[in-house]
């Protein structure tokens, strides 16, 4: 599931607005990106993004609550005093979300090495 989030957050959106792009210059006749075209696919994106984000919350969200009484608000490492007790790397797991996250982070990051080193070609003249 996690994968398949990924995925979709880290490739779809894009790709989404890309074809959506796409359809708009065929549908102006263009043989070039126009400016325009290229805002609202620029703007599409990050409006995506943010309404991924939203929903991403509101998850968290009700699963903080059927949590229950837990034991307090998360204290992450960098806002820990010196005198807090000390960090201990792996006591507390992900949440869904941000495991989704970290997964869409990792592979788009393959999937961006991969592309450069074995499809991009070399950018210099030959």
């Amino acid at each position: 599931m996690e994968i398949a989030a990924a995925v979709v957050v880290g490739a779809g959106i894009p790709l989404l607005w890309v074809w959506i792009g796409s359809l708009i210059q065929e549908s102006r006749g263009a043989q070039s990106v126009e400016p325009s075209t290229a805002l609202i696919m620029a703007v599409g994106i990050i409006v995506s993004y943010v309404i991924v984000l939203f929903i991403a919350s509101a998850i968290q969200a009700r699963s903080e609550d059927d949590e229950g009484d837990g034991p307090g608000p998360t204290r992450y490492p960098w806002m820990r005093s010196m005198r807090d007790e000390p960090y201990r790397p792996g006591t507390e797991k992900l949440s869904p979300v941000e495991a989704v996250f970290v997964g869409t982070a990792v592979v788009a990051s393959i999937a961006m090495m991969i592309w450069f080193f074995a499809f991009a070609g070399s950018p210099l003249p030959t």
